[in-house]
């Protein structure tokens, strides 16, 4: 014991085993120095009532006896004992032992941090990763209203008339997007029809689309020429379009019983017409022309 202190160690010495069982549980020590032959109870029977012990199952026991038979450290080692030193032994002999089991215990200790703190590590990240996952779940599906909402705004019902037919589809990039297409009747001889295309995916470029749809219809219902249509379009989205979004937009009025066609481009691709055979095409030719949207016009430009 006096060798241990000198050492550094603060040394606990009982003189029973139910007692040295009662202190370690209360204060639970770095390491048990253990007899075989002991009152009351001996070293294993106090070994294997120690490793019972939540307290200090884990405490390292290192038996000190004059037994010296391979069965007497086999058996010590079966009780959970982890090293087993025969009387008489040199006091260094003892000290590295020690040492050499504290540092184990220790580096056991520290080992069990890191898992603990790796588990702690890993269920954050996976409760981050479920919170995530739900995230993108619920935007998904305000996506799938948004891309519902979206499709109702363009016509469905396409009319089959003797004079003419029309037919449209749309399919986004993305959930939503910025394409769209509008035709209604204006009166009973004239047809207003609309195709575009606004700069960027995604939602901003939805709503620019529906902002933008919205407008153009409202203005064809006045009865305004395709040009003129355009040209209110344009400079009512310019004042407030801080983020400089765009729409190029070909739209169209047809006289349903002469054939006329009266049109307008906001920098749109040129239509193309197919021939009377029907195996044939061409551009309808438009003049170079601006998108509408983060300019504003002050002359008939289209």
């Amino acid at each position: 014991v006096g060798m241990l202190n000198q050492e550094g160690y603060k040394v606990r010495p009982v003189p029973s085993g139910k007692l040295a069982i009662s202190a370690a549980e209360r204060e639970p020590p770095d390491l048990v120095l253990l007899d075989v032959n002991m009152p009351e109870m001996d070293g294993y029977e106090v070994c294997a009532k120690l490793k019972k012990i939540r307290a200090t199952r884990e405490v390292p026991i290192i038996f000190l006896s004059a037994m010296s038979e391979t069965i007497d450290k086999v058996k010590a080692f079966n009780y959970g004992g982890v090293d087993y030193i025969t009387k008489p032994f040199q006091i260094e002999e003892v000290l590295v032992r020690i040492r050499t089991h504290l540092s184990i215990r220790q580096l056991r200790g520290d080992l069990q941090a890191i898992n603990e703190s790796l588990e702690t590590r890993v269920k954050q990240r996976t409760d981050e990763l479920i919170a995530l996952n739900a995230e993108k779940q619920k935007m998904e599906g305000e996506l799938l209203v948004a891309k519902q909402i979206q499709a109702s705004l363009l016509p469905h019902a396409f009319p089959k008339q003797q004079t003419y037919q029309l037919f449209a589809s749309m399919e986004p990039a993305r959930e939503v997007g910025g394409d769209f297409y509008d035709f209604f009747p204006i009166d009973d001889e004239r047809l207003f029809f609309c195709i575009g295309d606004v700069s960027g995916k995604g939602v901003p470029a939805a709503l620019f689309m529906a902002i933008t749809k919205t407008m153009i219809k409202v203005e064809a219902n006045r009865g305004l020429a395709p040009d003129e249509i355009l040209l209110h379009v344009n400079n009512a989205l310019e004042p407030d379009n801080e983020a400089c979004m765009f729409a190029t937009v070909f739209c169209g009025v047809l006289n349903t019983q002469s054939g006329e066609l009266i049109y307008a481009n906001a920098g749109h691709n040129p239509p193309l017409i197919s021939q009377a055979d029907g195996d044939s095409f061409s551009f309808l030719p438009v003049e170079a022309s601006l998108f509408i949207g983060p300019v504003r016009a002050t002359s008939h430009t289209y």
